[in-house]
């Protein structure tokens, strides 16, 4: 049985809130590869997706019941997000 936890970050939906909705309505629907940037970090996360648009909204909201941990915390560190377009 999983046990309910008080996490640290009550911001259920950090990307929305710093990015807002049109920037994941504006997103290609193409493969793409994508990379997640922190504020001094440079690059913390590298991805690759077959439709961009619903693989970065799948991120949309930061669940911790749904999430890894370190997926959580990338969420709540992320500042830019920027991707290249790819053939497949």
């Amino acid at each position: 049985m999983r046990q309910t936890q008080l996490w640290l970050f009550l911001c259920s939906k950090p990307l929305v809130e710093r990015f807002g909705e049109s920037f994941f309505r504006n997103l290609p629907t193409c493969p793409a590869v994508y990379l997640m940037c922190g504020p001094g970090e440079g690059v913390l996360y590298v991805g690759k997706a077959k439709n961009l648009r619903k693989r970065l909204c799948s991120y949309r909201t930061a669940n911790p019941d749904k999430l890894s941990r370190r997926i959580f915390r990338l969420l709540h560190r992320v500042t830019r997000i920027e991707w290249d377009e790819c053939a497949s």
